[in-house]
């Protein structure tokens, strides 16, 4: 009878290895990519659950160069620029932005390195000047992009610079600034300049340069000495996007141009902060991480021709001056214009180790007396605010209804979370003389950082006293200078 017992059981375990196996064989099924009318197949392997797809097929099948940096670091590189891969890391680098994967970069052996589906999806385009295009689940189709002629004309005024973009295809670029240029970046279709031989006035444009490292290719409007402050608008009949540069004032823009802001010129000069060190480099730990607010398709709040996500960027560029200059290290989750997804910035915070991380935005709420800066820190569940300042807002970082074990991050460090946002909270009601106070949420985007970490919101653009204030140049390099002190009060 224990003979028969043990036999049962053997063949129970033979079975289940069986289906596992038939399982393993069915998640790993080939991908297959054509190109034109070659078909090439991609080696597959089941990595922790996840199917892996073969680096070095998919670099030969797509003409990109794979070159193995060391024993966990791999660079990627095709016609539009290179991708950094980490082994054991779900962030992949393109120059100074990142793509968060769904699963880890996987390293088997010598030049021998896997990746699962996201990077074929997310990262991959990127690189080509090609489209890939998902018949199925197991066959992408590899197809050329077609060409966007974009034409550029340049007229001098007495008084503002005009540069006009007429597109043949009907897309609509998207404008950024940036302390240095203000680019014009198209979508969709890669762009062949055609550009104007009318040079601009070099006191406000020193010049109008295409960059073809962007994906599909973008313009950049590098500022002059005299630059002041721009406009966009479109025109129709031919489909046109105008930009409109000035000196140091345009009286009533915001008024006029609703969808544009208010800017002035910088007392100093201008300036990109960009890093030049590797993000990947080990050496690069405890750093200060600011997390400009919404960005790319998510404006955040507008109101009366601010917006959001333009203001928390130009605060944080600001803020890494004033932190820069006083010898801290210091890394944004974004440095221009585009959508990242919370976990992307949480785990930005927790690759560098961080000692800090502020997540910065400018608040939207129902009645326009709500007002002042308020700083959130993380609780686990929704309590009342722990003061007199405003309700919170809950579309600002987005709250949990239900916590994991994943967002566990701010256990540990719910006290020093604590000291930093009363720190920033004190500085911050000096500069617009308020008496608000901090505030606890469950927010999805503090919960999983391994740091001391806040959301502030520097003030709420449906507030007509802070709009006012915030028009100000001075007024933002003060509120500026404010976060600065406490961050380095709370270092000390």
């Amino acid at each position: 009878m224990s003979i028969l017992r043990r036999m049962s059981a053997l063949a129970l375990v033979l079975l289940t290895v069986t289906l596992q196996v038939a399982t393993v064989n069915l998640k790993a099924q080939g991908l297959t990519i054509q190109v034109g009318d070659r078909k090439s197949q991609i080696g597959t392997r089941v990595h922790h659950g996840e199917v892996y797809y073969d680096l070095g097929d998919l670099a030969k099948t797509l003409e990109l160069s794979a070159t193995e940096l060391s024993s966990d670091q791999i660079r990627v590189a095709g016609p539009r620029g290179e991708l950094h891969l980490s082994a054991g890391r779900r962030l992949v680098r393109l120059s100074d932005q990142y793509v968060a994967l769904s699963a880890d970069i996987w390293r088997r052996g010598t030049r021998d390195w896997y990746v699962p589906r996201a990077f074929i999806e997310k990262a991959l385009p990127l690189l080509l000047d090609q489209k890939l295009e998902f018949l199925s689940d197991n066959l992408i189709r590899v197809e050329v992009l077609d060409r966007n002629p974009v034409r550029i004309n340049i007229a001098n005024y007495p008084d503002h610079v005009t540069v006009v973009f007429q597109s043949e295809r009907p897309i609509t670029p998207e404008v950024t600034e940036y302390r240095q240029y203000i680019e014009v970046q198209f979508s969709e279709f890669l762009v062949e300049p055609r550009m104007s031989s009318t040079a601009p006035d070099p006191n406000l444009v020193r010049s109008v340069e295409f960059n073809p490292q962007h994906a599909y290719g973008s313009f950049r409007i590098v500022k002059g000495s005299g630059y002041g402050i721009y406009r966009e608008y479109f025109l129709e009949n031919p489909l046109r996007l105008v930009i409109d540069i000035y000196g140091d004032s345009l009286p009533d823009l915001v008024e006029s141009s609703p969808d544009s802001e208010t800017t002035h010129a910088q007392s100093a000069a201008p300036r990109e902060y960009t890093s030049e060190a590797d993000p990947f480099d080990s050496r690069i730990r405890g750093v200060i991480v600011l997390d400009p607010g919404h960005g790319g398709e998510d404006s955040g709040t507008r109101s009366q021709g601010f917006t959001e996500k333009v203001l928390a960027l130009r605060l944080a560029r600001e803020i890494e001056a004033q932190l820069g200059r006083s010898g801290h290290a210091v890394r944004t989750t974004r440095s221009r214009d585009v959508g990242l997804p919370l976990e992307q910035r949480s785990a930005i915070a927790n690759y560098f180790q961080s000692r800090a991380f502020i997540s910065l935005h400018f608040g939207g709420a129902p009645s326009p007396d709500t007002r002042g800066p308020v700083v959130y820190i993380y609780s686990s569940t929704l309590g009342e605010t722990s003061g007199a300042g405003p309700a919170p807002r809950p579309g600002s970082a987005g709250i949990l209804t239900d916590l994991t074990t994943w967002h566990d991050g701010q256990n540990s460090h719910s006290s020093r979370s604590q000291r930093l946002a009363r720190l920033l909270q004190d500085e911050l009601n000096q500069v617009f003389g308020t008496d608000n106070s901090v505030s606890e949420l469950p927010l999805e985007l503090l919960a999983p950082v391994q740091a001391p970490a806040v959301v502030v919101e520097a003030g709420f653009l449906t507030s007509p006293a802070d709009r006012e204030l915030l028009a100000s140049a001075q007024f933002r390099e003060q509120v500026a200078v404010a976060i600065s002190r406490a961050v380095e009060r709370f270092l000390q």
